[in-house]
């Protein structure tokens, strides 16, 4: 990660607040959980299931039986802790005071971009689509509805509301909180902090009119 950190610990527990002063950028760096996309849960089905069958035939292969039971083994519970927890992916969150910028990486891709001045104010709720879902699901707990996210408000009286980052967390412990509060920590702590000054190409010296002779008239017409 680009910059100084100048975060501990003792401040956040789970995310580090980089500060570049290059740049004139803050960073917070944290690893999110998400919900698996649908290939990977998919795929986490196969795996179970692959898994079950290979633990029952496994023994029928002299010599290798052991050794197929716990690599299935270890397959089924890769496949079930991804269906019960997501799966941790990168994310940064730069407060950019140069461009004057807000942004949120994933993996790095920016998956948000707004004017920094333009943020009013941050939120932790529910997923926006865990009411349609509770109801589609006739009451049902669907992965909607294990997850909150963290919202953040731009524009003239906070009119718009972005979501910033959706965390699959269940039951919640409010974790983003402690990502949104590290966001006005880092805006409180960096904003006052000197950038450096690019280094200055030598300035040409300006052309000089060239002097005319004195005492001579131009010739007459």
């Amino acid at each position: 990660m680009k910059g100084k950190l100048i975060s501990s610990k003792a401040d956040f527990p789970d995310l580090q607040v980089y500060w570049d002063d290059r740049a004139n950028v803050a960073r917070i760096a944290f690893k999110n959980p998400e919900m698996p996309t649908r290939l990977e849960g998919f795929t986490a089905g196969t795996v179970i299931i692959a898994a079950i069958g290979g633990a029952i035939t496994g023994f029928d292969v002299p010599g290798a039986g052991p050794t197929i039971l716990f690599i299935c083994l270890l397959a089924a519970v890769w496949a079930f802790r991804l269906g019960m927890h997501g799966r941790k992916m990168r994310r940064v969150i730069e407060i950019d005071f140069g461009k004057d910028e807000f942004r949120v990486i994933r993996n790095g891709s920016i998956t948000v971009k707004r004017q920094l001045q333009r943020l009013t104010n941050l939120t932790i709720e529910r997923h926006p689509e865990a009411e349609l879902e509770y109801r589609k699901l006739n009451g049902r707990l669907g992965p909607k509805q294990k997850q909150h996210c963290l919202f953040g408000f731009f524009g003239t009286m906070g009119a718009e509301k972005v979501l910033l980052v959706s965390r699959y967390e269940y039951p919640s412990q409010e974790s983003l909180y402690q990502v949104s509060q590290a966001i006005l920590w880092a805006v409180k702590e960096t904003a006052s902090r000197p950038a450096s000054v690019p280094a200055k190409a030598p300035e040409r010296p300006e052309p000089q009119a060239v002097p005319q002779p004195v005492g001579i008239k131009p010739p007459l017409d």
